[in-house]
């Protein structure tokens, strides 16, 4: 299955090309599913998570969410609805963790 079955990206890039604020929105999003690490560090799950996509902060949704957490899945689109926010099902070849 390729990544682009598993995935939604929600781009953080508002409908005239500036990036979302706060500059921080997709960690915050992300930090209901984090834990912290024997090494106290904040790690994201792997169903959501804060990545970067062409230089654009993006926010990777495992499309699996959807029935296991509906109403933060419905809160993250009601989200980029309301912020203009493009939700895409496909992302760019190179993805890396947004730090």
């Amino acid at each position: 299955m390729s990544q682009e079955d598993l995935y939604l990206f929600i781009v953080g890039q508002t409908d005239n090309n500036t990036p979302l604020r706060p500059h921080n929105w997709a960690e915050r999003f992300a930090g209901n599913l984090a834990s912290f690490g024997r090494d106290r560090r904040l790690r994201y799950s792997d169903a959501l998570a804060p990545v970067m996509v062409d230089g654009i902060k993006c926010l990777r949704v495992a499309k699996a969410l959807a029935d296991s957490q509906p109403g933060l899945v419905d809160d993250i689109l009601r989200f980029a609805d309301l912020h203009g926010l493009t939700v895409r099902n496909r992302s760019e070849p190179e993805l890396a963790l947004a730090s």
